[in-house]
């Protein structure tokens, strides 16, 4: 789950596309998605699961309004992509590209978004998945 905030509060902001960068090779992005506000982690085994059920929309065109006046709800959106592994092992994820707009004005920031995968196959929770050391 990546944050979506809005550093044009006063502006709605629409959101293009969002994709992972310095990914480890054999990791491949299934989709991406806005997900409306309410959640903000989600680590289901099942693809979406129930945490994102109807909470999901297309990242392209996802709206983040606003962020000003009464009921504003700063950093309450976010953006959800799903990943794939080739293969069980180790996986990371360093940084996201952000494309958005706002009016004709389009931008591009890239944010460090540090995660780490762990794909196994089988039981999850009986796995010996030697993730990498952080530096």
């Amino acid at each position: 789950m990546v944050a979506l905030s809005n550093s044009h509060q006063a502006q709605t902001v629409v959101v293009d596309d969002v994709t992972p960068v310095s990914i480890t090779p054999g990791l491949s992005v299934l989709d991406r998605w806005g997900v409306t506000p309410g959640v903000r982690e989600s680590f289901d085994l099942d693809y979406p699961g129930a945490v994102l059920e109807g909470r999901l929309r297309p990242i392209a065109g996802f709206v983040v309004p606003a962020q000003t006046g009464p009921g504003a709800k700063p950093g309450q959106y976010t953006a959800a992509i799903g990943l794939r592994a080739s293969s069980p092992g180790a996986y990371e994820i360093r940084e996201v590209r952000i494309h958005y707009h706002v009016g004709t004005e389009r931008y591009e920031i890239v944010v460090p978004e540090y995660a780490r995968i762990c794909a196994v196959t089988g039981d999850p929770l009986k796995t010996d998945c030697a993730l990498p050391k952080t530096d």
